[in-house]
């Protein structure tokens, strides 16, 4: 399982239903699981591929009811009108892009990165489920070769 430097208080299963009432959505069972034992925070190992993009690192993962830059809902709230409704920000690399999850749709669960920013960008898919997201997380430099086709350094 992933291990996090720092992690954000505890939430209840209560208020992961209330996020979930109030947002109209429901969210993979990996992913809850991640929420009601971590909150988010900062992994120790983020670095990840994506494939036709390069490699960047989860800086932080957002969570709920955290009262800062890292919160779930002001992330959510912040994008509503940038982002598909079929995705919710659940990280950030350290230039600020975000990491998603699909919580509706034919991909349900899939996790994507999206340079929401740029110009005539649109998301790109890093994983098929949360936890192989988790999963794929290594430490920085596991995947300085990966732009040039050869494999990880270190097992992921």
């Amino acid at each position: 399982m992933i291990e996090m430097i720092r992690s954000f208080a505890k939430v209840a299963d209560t208020q992961l239903a209330q996020f979930e009432r109030h947002n109209a959505l429901t969210m993979p069972e990996s992913y809850r699981q991640f929420l009601l034992e971590h909150n988010g925070g900062r992994p120790r190992d983020g670095e990840f591929p994506i494939p036709g993009w390069g490699v960047t690192v989860v800086d932080f993962f957002f969570g709920i009811g955290t009262g800062n830059v890292y919160d779930l809902q002001k992330h959510l709230d912040d994008l509503a009108d940038s982002a598909s409704s079929e995705l919710i920000p659940i990280a950030c690399d350290p230039g600020g892009k975000m990491i998603f999850l699909a919580v509706r749709g034919p991909h349900e669960g899939s996790v994507y990165f999206w340079d929401y920013e740029a110009t005539e960008s649109k998301p790109l898919l890093v994983a098929e489920e949360f936890g192989a997201f988790l999963n794929s997380l290594a430490p920085d430099g596991t995947y300085d070769d990966y732009e040039f086709g050869l494999p990880p350094k270190h097992s992921a």
